[in-house]
């Protein structure tokens, strides 16, 4: 009964999370990679530009929606939600850094077909860095917005968080204990207190467009 129970309550909270369809995919196209469809979109006219999303199971390319109107004015901006993100495939696979070192590579040479600036935010500034690192001639310049501590990154995990990792890859209650972790009150917690510094800027449909990647997929991003 109570697995049940748990059954349908993924269920409820998958179908009312994406009910108002606010990722949509008309506006953009998907690149074929090996590991899945990664949705882009592409705008503008001028030297290219990569904008690389924070790495985490909100995140999606919403995140760039209000700059890229001003940068593709002088650039081709090229904005992707990463695999496990957004519109991209959410394939149940184990995700490194290195994974999307192989994807920013491949996505830059088979599409973009030159060197690009890259913008990269948060948790995704170490792939974009490790990316550089392998192969120079990739991106023409990089721009971090609020990277993570290179230090935080070198912390290994412990035995709580790979006992966690578990419980999060079980089919059922791990998909609960995930929805419970991105409900839409900690969604509005973490913009209170992570991405915004005036809490009257916040937008009620940016905070529904975090809610409704998080749960895109059948909550496969977990």
């Amino acid at each position: 009964s109570t697995l049940t129970g748990i059954y349908f309550y993924n269920r409820f909270i998958e179908q009312t999370a994406t009910k108002n369809n606010l990722l949509k995919d008309t506006h953009g196209q998907y690149y074929t990679w090996r590991h899945g469809n990664i949705y882009y979109t592409k705008t503008g006219h001028g030297s290219p530009m990569l904008l690389v999303h924070d790495l985490n199971s909100t995140s999606s390319s919403e995140e760039w929606r209000k700059i890229i109107h001003r940068l593709e004015k002088k650039h081709t901006v090229y904005s992707l939600d990463l695999i496990g993100c957004g519109r991209s495939d959410k394939p149940a696979m184990e995700y490194t850094n290195y994974l999307y070192v192989q994807l920013l590579r491949d996505f830059t040479k088979e599409i973009i077909q030159e060197k690009a600036a890259v913008v990269a935010t948060n948790m995704s500034a170490s792939s974009v860095l490790l990316a550089n690192h392998m192969d120079n001639e990739l991106f023409e310049e990089i721009v971090l917005i609020n990277p993570i501590s290179l230090k935080e990154l070198e912390i290994l995990p412990d035995t709580k968080s790979k006992l966690m990792k578990r419980l999060i890859e079980l089919p059922f209650i791990g998909t609960f204990l995930y929805n419970q972790m991105n409900n839409s009150k900690k969604i509005d917690e973490a913009f209170r207190t992570k991405y915004y510094q005036k809490p009257q800027l916040i937008s009620s449909t940016m905070e529904d467009i975090y809610y409704e990647a998080a749960h895109l997929n059948a909550s496969n991003g977990k």
